[in-house]
């Protein structure tokens, strides 16, 4: 457990110091944050509506500011350029979230020319149903992120530069 702490403790100043130097990325964050607590506490009364507010504003928020507030040249303050951040994140990188966020985009598409999804929903009567139905896919999308290995609890990294300090024994 000790161990686990550590490397979620290193994980979390990594993340810290290499990706939110942007006082907009910060900003975004901080609605992504509250948007999440939000969808957290409606995954117990109503999974879908949880799923739209997670990926429609907590997710997107997050990822605007990722995409297009963070700077992408050096970074003197850590003496890192962005393609070592970018190797050593934890999680998804700039390339994996373009490919998951178009995965979210079109996900919706199947259910827009077969209401029925290959038989999974009762074809919707009106367009509060198609939310719900879309945000029922994007749940399983969220899920299926959560378990790819790819989630940032999944990572062992505990590697850190020398001037970090040692590790504790």
């Amino acid at each position: 457990m000790d161990r686990f702490l550590e490397a979620l403790r290193v994980q979390r100043w990594d993340d810290h110091r290499y990706y939110h130097h942007s006082r907009i990325n910060q900003s975004l964050h901080l609605l992504s944050a509250i948007s999440f607590l939000f969808a957290y506490v409606m995954m117990f009364k109503d999974p879908a509506m949880a799923a739209l507010a997670g990926w429609l504003v907590a997710m997107t928020s997050r990822q605007i500011g990722h995409f297009f507030f963070e700077p992408k040249d050096y970074d003197v303050v850590n003496q890192a350029s962005h393609e070592y951040k970018e190797e050593i994140k934890v999680g998804y990188n700039l390339q994996r979230k373009v490919v998951l966020m178009t995965i979210w985009a079109l996900s919706p598409l199947p259910l827009y020319f077969d209401p029925t999804l290959f038989g999974i929903f009762t074809p919707h009567t009106g367009s509060l149903e198609f939310v719900r139905h879309v945000g029922e896919i994007w749940l399983v999308v969220g899920l299926g992120d959560c378990c790819s290995g790819r989630s940032s609890c999944s990572s062992s990294r505990t590697s850190r530069p020398a001037w970090y300090g040692r590790p504790k024994s």
